[in-house]
């Protein structure tokens, strides 16, 4: 006690015969860190190494501004670095190095606790490491990691910057010490939607290419974002989803484009189908002086297709030799030739009028009216009439059809048809005009034939049929459609285009009809095919006797589970574990075996072990709980089960709870060494069972006793031996 208070407070008299000799410090090398504080203690002994506690010590630092040390001995750590304390007695002294160390970290303190930014932002984060009172230790230096830096990147300076939205964990750590935050990286919402371009013009049938960005509210470009496309007028324009405007009618449309919930529209305005090219007819005539000839105008677009509605202008070359009307009627009005030109929107046609002073009345085409099948030809003829009826002999006639589509006519008049329908063909001579109708009509349909008759497709996929319309005499009408059904959509669908997908297993007739004449194709859908088998077993190790259950689960091509499939089950060795037909696995015997399951040719294994029944308890008895020392007893051990049932053939460990009284063989026999007790313990499986053997002292049966010398004189003495012995002498 005097010696930790640095004997600042012991005073008496100092016995002249006992000078201090030696200085003990204990300890001699103190480390503390900043701050913190520990006691030295100080023994005075004399020359005798008697430890002397009246003497005065007094205390110093080698410098105070590392650490002070107190009258009593308790030294204060003020700042980093090393400084001698010492302590004298009596002119003696020792001294101690006390090494001022930093506090350590004791943990990390990080704010903000859960900060969300967007991406291209920034958020400081403010790490202090701390001592384990909380204070903050300053100065210490700090690492910075982030576990994602795709989605946050962190500088040494805890400056965190979005990247990509998500979230990455920041971690900040001094000291081995450290301490995490979640960071959310937030994408950068979407202020505004830009269409380009704004408005445009296309024709019907046409389309145009739109694209829609998103921008942030500085404008910025906003990559990575879909945008999702609408029109309001469908029936004057379509878009697709990917921003395809496609025009169906005159009119205008607005297509719109959302992302994130902002809008921009874009005006389109859908045309008429341009001109594409001006028929006149007759492109040549021959008038009379006086006469008139009403021209007929067809307009068509690029592809022949008949334009109505368009607004058309005529002229003449020389109206003074044929004017022509704002209807189209041309009036000759001198001899010569005059080309009468139609135009209508930039497209232009002509014909040519020839005046002459020799009329012809009229023109007559015969047969009047003319019937034809797609592909044949027939001749027409063609006659100038004069005012009386007479025949003109050696007026030029020229042709012209009225339908080029339909049917086309050379300059002899020979028709040849080309597609269904009906049309004027014109027939004119020095201005006059004739007209025949001429009917096209498709060869009719005697058979549809399907190819292939019959085919097989596996459910979910798809192949094609093809329907060939054939007329009586086996030939192939081209461009004909036919109606494509299925007898049974729930087995088979079929397409327009005679596209066919399997739904579900089956057959299925598949009709093409065509003008009432149907051809067909048997249509077999089956299963998808067992690609693979999953076995698993609700335990994979279980012990003889126990159950359980296997479970098969059947794949195709793509990993997509197939229900109701049969499997086959099968065991490895049916003697360690059998399996039923639904799977029920029963245990046998001890052993590994492997439990199969078959599909359609594939099959899928899975391991299970099958373990010995466990060792519930074991019993112990013994042939004689009692032996005399060097006897023997027999010790038997029974196994049993959790229900009792004895257990055979299990291992038995023996052992005896005090060998110096009685020892255990591994086979179960005792032998008693020395009177006592001991227990004798048979372990199996972690089960133990005992019993208790008592080793008595052996009775003594007689006493012998003898004296050498068996004959002394008086006052002297004679040894007496007494011998004790059992039954057995």
């Amino acid at each position: 006690m005097l010696a930790c208070r640095g004997l600042a407070d012991v005073s008496g008299p100092r016995p002249v015969e006992s000078p201090v000799a030696q200085v003990e410090l204990t300890p001699t090398q103190l480390t503390l860190a900043a701050g913190g504080s520990a006691v030295l203690l100080a023994k005075v002994r004399d020359g005798s190494a008697q430890l002397l506690t009246d003497r005065a010590l007094t205390w110093s630092s080698s410098d105070p501004s590392v650490a002070t040390v107190s009258v009593a001995g308790l030294v204060s750590a003020v700042r980093l670095g090393v400084a001698q304390i010492a302590v004298s007695a009596d002119g003696r002294s020792a001294t101690a190095t006390v090494n001022v160390v930093a506090r350590a970290v004791s943990g990390v303190q990080l704010t903000p606790a859960a900060p969300s930014l967007l991406v291209g932002g920034f958020v400081q984060l403010l790490a202090v490491p701390v001592d384990d009172t909380g204070v903050p230790l300053p100065a210490r230096e700090l690492f910075w990691v982030s576990s994602d830096p795709s989605v946050a990147f962190v500088d040494i300076t805890g400056l965190v910057n979005g990247l990509s939205p998500g979230v990455a964990t920041i971690t900040a750590s001094s000291e081995l010490r450290s301490a995490a935050v979640g960071v959310t990286v937030l994408p950068v919402p979407v202020a505004s939607v830009q269409i380009t371009p704004p408005s445009a013009s296309i024709n019907v049938g046409q389309t145009t290419q739109l694209s829609a960005v998103s921008r942030d509210s500085a404008g910025g470009l906003l990559g990575g974002r879909v945008a999702t496309w609408s029109t309001n007028a469908p029936g004057v324009a379509t878009v697709s989803s990917v921003g395809v405007v496609l025009g169906i009618t005159p009119g205008t449309a607005t297509i719109s484009a959302i992302s994130a919930g902002r809008t921009s529209a874009a005006s389109i305005s859908v045309r008429p189908r341009p001109v594409g090219s001006v028929i006149v007819s007759p492109s040549q005539s021959a008038l009379t002086i006086g006469q008139t000839v009403r021209l007929v105008v067809q307009i068509t677009d690029a592809n022949g297709t008949l334009l109505s509605g368009r607004p058309t202008t005529f002229s003449s070359s020389s109206a003074s030799v044929a004017q022509v009307a704002v209807d189209g009627t041309v009036t000759a009005n001198a001899p010569g030739v005059a080309t009468i030109t139609v135009a209508s929107e930039g497209q232009v046609g002509t014909a040519t009028v020839v005046a002459s002073p020799s009329p012809v009345s009229s023109v007559r085409i015969s047969p009047a009216t003319t019937s034809l099948l797609i592909g044949t030809e027939t001749r027409l003829s063609a006659v100038a009439l004069d005012g009386g009826g007479g025949t003109l002999p050696l007026r030029a006639v020229t042709w012209s059809s009225g339908a080029p589509s339909v049917f086309s006519i050379r300059a002899d008049g020979t028709v040849t048809a080309i597609g269904s329908g009906t049309g004027l063909v014109f027939a004119s001579s020095e201005g006059r005009l004739a007209s025949a109708t001429v009917s096209v009509r498709s060869p009719a349909a005697a058979r549809v034939d399907v190819t292939p008759a019959s085919v097989s497709v596996i459910s979910g996929t798809a192949d094609s049929l093809i329907a060939t319309v054939r007329d009586s005499s086996g030939t192939v009408l081209t461009g004909r459609t036919v109606e494509w059904r299925s007898a049974n959509n729930s087995v088979v669908v079929v397409a327009g285009t005679g596209r066919i997908l399997g739904i579900a297993p089956g057959s299925a007739a598949v009709t093409a009809t065509m003008d009432g004449v149907v051809g067909s194709s048997t249509v077999t859908t089956l299963p998808v095919p067992v690609a693979s088998v999953t076995v698993s077993l609700t335990a994979s190790s279980i012990i003889v006797g126990a159950v359980s259950q296997a479970t098969a689960v059947t794949r195709d091509n793509s990993n997509n589970v197939l229900t109701g499939r049969p499997v086959a089950w099968s065991s490895s060795n049916s003697a360690v574990a059998t399996v039923s037909g639904s799977g029920f696995v029963t245990a046998v015997a001890v052993g590994t075996i492997t439990i199969s399951a078959t599909s359609e040719g594939r099959s899928g294994t899975t391991v299970l072990t099958v373990t010995a029944v466990p060792v519930a308890s074991v019993s112990v008895s013994l042939a004689a709980s009692s032996v005399t020392a060097g006897g023997t007893t027999q010790a038997t051990a029974v196994t049993r089960d959790a229900a009792s049932n004895v257990l055979s053939g299990r291992p038995i460990t023996w052992s005896s709870s005090n060998s110096a009284v009685a020892t255990v063989h591994s086979g179960g026999l005792v032998t008693a060494v020395a009177v006592g007790t001991a227990t004798i313990t048979a372990t199996s499986e972690g089960r133990s069972g005992l019993a208790v053997l008592t080793v008595p002292a052996v009775p003594v049966a007689s006493v012998s006793v003898s004296l050498t010398p068996t004959s002394v004189a008086v006052g002297t003495t004679s040894q007496g031996t007494a011998v004790t012995r059992d039954a057995a002498n």
